[in-house]
């Protein structure tokens, strides 16, 4: 909250919308509508980007979902096209058909204070900002119940998720070394998009690339929660990093935990300390860039 009004953390609302470079979408928005806020991060308070009402509708209405039927976006679309838009022409206001009141102020600060509890208890951050987007329509008289079932299925998935179990040998806490190189290769096997052009992530790290912008390749990686490190002798991985997770890893069995599988390279290192990768201070596994070859 800032001036009793919501705003949302960039990355976020980006990842339920499924923009994959928030920074892009972010610059393209009025200065009006984007700005920062300090939030609590492994590493401690840190600044990132975040966007206003305004920009959130902006963002909503100019992603690709808003034309695919069935979509958060396409139904708010829709909603401002074929119902505010038309009603401001007719008669020069808008009402929502809806019998609730608006919400207060204190009302929608109380609810994104529980959107951020219960985002911290499941750890998942679609979760957080989906029940804050909801607190936002509501404050303004905009009923957020056709949510409800997406909102349902994250918190499914959440409870859902495997959790580490010391009787039952499995992909986050296998002594299976052959299983750890599976899951780095699977990762350095992935393509990624530099500039527009998909190159593997073994070949972004292992050799330098003619033609190509050495920070969007940095770019690139640290969306993937990857990064080389300062000496350029190690690959740094991220313990948590949704694109790394819905993208590259979705399909396999280490979509939560692969930091566990990784560690169990005997050449792996887990840094005593937060490292910065991708503008996100985080806790990470490393392997040496000679594993990468």
């Amino acid at each position: 909250m800032r001036d009793d009004a919501p705003w949302f953390v960039a990355a976020d609302v980006c990842a339920v919308l499924g923009i994959e470079n928030h920074r892009d979408a972010v610059a393209r928005l009025d200065d009006d509508e984007r700005g920062s806020v300090k939030v609590d991060t492994l590493g401690g308070v840190q600044s990132v980007a975040a966007i206003n009402e305004s920009g959130l509708y902006t963002l909503i209405l100019r992603c690709r979902d808003a034309t695919t039927e069935g979509t958060v976006a396409h139904r708010f679309r829709k909603w401002v096209t074929a119902e505010v838009l038309p009603s401001i022409r007719k008669t020069g206001s808008y009402q929502s058909k809806q019998t609730q009141r608006p919400i207060t102020m204190s009302e929608l600060k109380r609810m994104t204070d529980t959107a951020l509890q219960t985002a911290r208890q499941l750890k998942t951050s679609d979760v957080e900002t989906l029940e804050t987007v909801m607190g936002s329509f509501s404050s303004a008289g905009i009923d957020p119940s056709f949510f409800n079932p997406m909102l349902e299925g994250l918190k499914q998935r959440a409870q859902n998720a495997p959790k580490p179990n010391n009787n039952v040998t499995n992909s986050t806490n296998s002594t299976n070394i052959d299983d750890a190189y599976a899951c780095l290769n699977t990762i350095l096997d992935a393509e990624i998009k530099v500039d527009g052009i998909d190159y593997r992530v073994r070949d972004l790290i292992s050799q330098p690339l003619v033609g190509i912008d050495n920070s969007a390749v940095k770019r690139a990686l640290g969306m993937y929660g990857l990064r080389i490190d300062d000496s350029a002798q190690r690959l740094l991985i991220a313990n948590s990093n949704g694109m790394l997770s819905r993208k590259i890893l979705a399909k396999t069995a280490w979509s939560t935990g692969w930091n566990k599988t990784i560690q169990l390279l005997p050449e792996s290192d887990k840094p005593n300390k937060t490292v910065k990768i991708g503008g996100t201070v985080c806790r990470c596994v490393s392997v040496p860039i000679n594993t990468v070859h």
